[in-house]
C-alpha cells in the first residue's frame, strides 16, 4: 500500500510513496551515515562552494 501526500484543501494527491521494508531502511541509513562521515571531514572552504 502506498503512502500519499494529500493537499488538505483540495484533497488532491500530491505524491505517492511506496512503503519500504526493513532492509531498504537499513540500506538508506547506512548510506546516510557513510555520506555524513565523509562530509564532516570536508573543509569549510570546499563545503561553501558545493
Amino acid at each position: 500500500m502506498a503512502i500519499q501526500t494529500v493537499n488538505p484543501f483540495t484533497n488532491e494527491v500530491i505524491r505517492s510513496f511506496d512503503e519500504m521494508n526493513d532492509e531498504s531502511v537499513d540500506m538508506f541509513i547506512a548510506q546516510s551515515v557513510k555520506t555524513f562521515n565523509s562530509w564532516k571531514q570536508t573543509s569549510y572552504n570546499i563545503s561553501i562552494v558545493l
